[in-house]
């Protein structure tokens, strides 16, 4: 089901919990499973992705690609 009112720091914690394989916080104010992974949001210029991130938000040139490219060309149209 679609959600709505997510901002894009909020799919990156979602894609830090997947990335550190969706542990179970040890309290409920624990940065360790959302704030560090794929992406450190807790340093100066958060959201950047790390090198040999597992799960990660594509940005517009992945979105673009894996929408429109279908392995030697490019459609007109995103693939069905």
């Amino acid at each position: 089901m679609p959600v709505g009112f997510v901002s894009f720091y909020d799919a990156l914690r979602f894609a830090n919990w997947l990335h550190n394989g969706q542990p179970q916080a040890v309290s409920p104010f624990d940065p360790s499973t959302t704030e560090d992974g794929a992406y450190l949001l807790l340093a100066m210029a958060p959201g950047l992705r790390k090198t040999g991130a597992q799960v990660f938000v594509p940005n517009d040139d992945e979105w673009y690609k894996a929408a429109y490219f279908n392995g030697t060309s490019y459609f007109d149209y995103p693939a069905a």
